[in-house]
């Protein structure tokens, strides 16, 4: 737990496999394990630990919401809402799962039914500030961003909470500003939370990095890489920037009888990570993505 909340993922992973090594039918640990590996990409694992945690102790509301956190990230929102629901049955009331719940139904373009959710929880400036920050994300999707700052305001500064509920809340604020076209509120509310965010980008290895990505990808590399043997045509890979709708046209796939969504996997990256680390080499994803097998 404590190797999580430092940002250690690796060593919370390596610290839960050795308790489950000695006691394989600890559920805390699976459930430890699972947001570890949820933390370093590896959502598949992660979802296996959390699914074990829940069938070895179904009645503990955070395993619930924990997973209905990682069927979020996964882009299976209709899942998460059962799982949401499965969790407040244990723990009503939960802000953390309210929030999640509500989230959910955003990502689902559905702002009433997330307001609907926070609603009965808001208390004018003494509920927890994650449902503010998410019903103040509501409020501006519904065309309301003054409603959005007055459930904010009365949480700012917040330096008594999280560094990454701060940076939350002075974002939420952002895009009201921006919504009720208060662009100097804006900037400023961007300044804030800017500052709370962690430093140490890189510029020049962010641009070496796309480099190695588009030298990885050429005409010439193209003709180089093994091919899959996979003679199926089923699959349909859906790719696309960052609001570009690729979301919404898995849901569409997902929603036809024929068709099965199965969220944003990350099986690629890892394969590619995982193969980098195996040659050790420093060659950038360019060496690790030639290395990898049909």
């Amino acid at each position: 737990m404590d190797a999580l909340a430092a940002g250690s993922a690796q060593q919370a992973r390596s610290l839960a496999e050795a308790v489950l090594a000695e006691h394989r039918r600890d559920d805390l640990a699976m459930a430890l394990l699972a947001q570890a590996c949820n933390h370093l990409g590896d959502r598949q694992q992660a979802l296996a630990h959390i699914n074990a945690a829940i069938a070895r102790n179904g009645k503990r509301g955070d395993y619930h919401g924990l997973l209905a956190d990682m069927l979020v990230t996964s882009g299976r929102f209709h899942d998460a809402l059962g799982a949401y629901d499965r969790a407040l049955k244990y723990s009503p009331g939960h802000p953390g799962v309210l929030a999640g719940k509500a989230n959910a139904y955003l990502r689902l373009n559905e702002s009433a039914k997330a307001r609907t959710v926070l609603e009965p929880a808001m208390r004018g400036g003494d509920e927890d500030a994650v449902l503010a920050i998410v019903m103040a994300r509501a409020l501006v999707a519904e065309g309301n961003p003054h409603g959005a700052s007055e459930v904010l305001l009365p949480h700012l500064p917040a330096t008594g909470e999280p560094v990454e509920t701060q940076r939350g809340l002075y974002f939420a604020m952002a895009a009201a500003m921006e919504a009720a076209g208060e662009y100097v509120g804006t900037l400023e509310a961007l300044g804030e939370a800017n500052a709370l965010s962690a430093s140490g980008f890189d510029t020049d290895a962010h641009a070496a990095r796309h480099d190695g990505i588009i030298n990885a990808f050429s005409a010439d590399a193209w003709k180089r890489m093994p091919t899959s043997t996979q003679p199926s045509t089923q699959p349909v890979f859906i790719v696309g920037m960052l609001r570009s709708g690729s979301t919404l046209v898995e849901q569409i796939i997902d929603a036809h009888g024929d068709g099965e969504g199965l969220g944003e996997l990350e099986t690629l990256p890892q394969l590619v990570q995982e193969t980098l680390l195996l040659a050790a080499t420093g060659g950038g994803i360019a060496d690790g993505w030639e290395r990898l097998s049909a």
